[in-house]
């Protein structure tokens, strides 16, 4: 198995707030700035743990608008699965998915 990377870290820390739900789907993700203070990361390091959590889904944009958290259920990632559904979330259909 590979070395982890801050952006492994901050990726994990992310899901795990959102899993916590002091993110919560469908509201905005804080200014990336304000993620970099909190876990003592660059903007750049955020960026990238950004556009990982979009790769799998959970997180989209809206132009102009900001990033936002997306429910469960529209995640592709299966590591984040995963992890949601051993966290106790809705990960999607046939895995206790609502809607």
């Amino acid at each position: 198995m590979g070395r982890r990377t801050l952006v492994d870290d901050l990726v994990d820390g992310l899901l795990t707030e959102i899993l916590d739900e002091k993110l919560l789907p469908h509201n905005p993700i804080p200014p990336e700035a304000d993620i970099a203070k909190a876990y003592g990361v660059s903007r750049l390091t955020v960026r990238e743990a950004l556009k990982a959590l979009r790769a799998q889904n959970i997180l989209y944009v809206k132009a102009g608008r900001g990033t936002f958290v997306n429910p469960t259920d529209n995640w592709t990632g299966l590591d984040a699965i995963f992890k949601a559904a051993s966290h106790g979330n809705a990960a999607g259909p046939g895995l206790g998915g609502a809607d």
